[in-house]
């Protein structure tokens, strides 16, 4: 449920930063497990 509102901001970043940046910042929240904090 969160997931879709994050990956959506992330999108939206990527529009400004660029898709690498979108997929290392996804794989780095992964990492701090703020997918999975709610």
């Amino acid at each position: 449920i969160v997931k879709k509102y994050i990956i959506g901001a992330l999108e939206k970043f990527a529009g400004i930063s660029g898709e690498e940046l979108k997929s290392r910042r996804a794989k780095k929240f992964e990492s701090m497990g703020f997918f999975g904090t709610e």
